[in-house]
């Protein structure tokens, strides 16, 4: 990361392949990296592995010039972990997942900063057709869902994948909308 700052990098994103698996929460080691990767100076940090989602957070530097956007993970992009398949998740967090978008700004003196985060739900449909098919279906409108996919039968799932989602993201979702806004 040193180096990288000494070659003119601006802004530094990490992806780490990290936690315990089908936990909701972010473990105390977890934390701990995250809070050491801050201090080092990265901007953003995205996580996965647990096959779930976890929280968003922000770090600031132990100086508190510097903060850093975490989420812990994004959950599932596409899976076969269904609830009826999984005793040690059988609450449908393993069908859910996450995109992050970031929106970045660069001052006159070349400083890069997050200026907004967003996030766009999305749940993995599994259905029966010579074989077993996956659409990873996207949530940012789950009232209009069955008509703009022609899938019928799916409002209630979707709902309910929008509705985890939410509930373990919206309040670091705020938390970040604050920080970076």
């Amino acid at each position: 990361i040193t180096e990288m700052k000494v070659q003119g990098v601006r802004f530094i994103v990490m992806n780490l392949h990290w936690g315990q698996e089908y936990q909701l929460t972010e473990s105390q080691e977890q934390r701990e990296i995250a809070q050491q990767l801050c201090d080092l100076g990265v901007d953003a940090l995205i996580g996965g592995h647990p096959h779930c989602e976890q929280p968003i957070d922000i770090f600031h530097s132990e100086e508190g010039e510097h903060s850093m956007f975490c989420i812990f993970s994004v959950g599932n992009a596409l899976s076969n972990q269904r609830t009826y398949l999984m005793d040690e998740m059988p609450t449908g967090h393993t069908e859910d997942g996450v995109l992050v978008t970031l929106t970045l700004y660069q001052d006159q003196e070349g400083t890069v900063s997050i200026r907004d985060v967003n996030l766009l739900p999305t749940w993995v449909y599994r259905y029966q057709e010579d074989g077993s098919k996956y659409y990873i279906l996207p949530l940012e409108d789950v009232d209009s869902l069955e008509e703009e996919t022609g899938l019928e039968g799916i409002e209630e799932e979707a709902r309910a994948s929008y509705e985890r989602t939410m509930e373990v993201l919206g309040e670091g979702l705020e938390k970040a909308r604050e920080e970076y806004k």
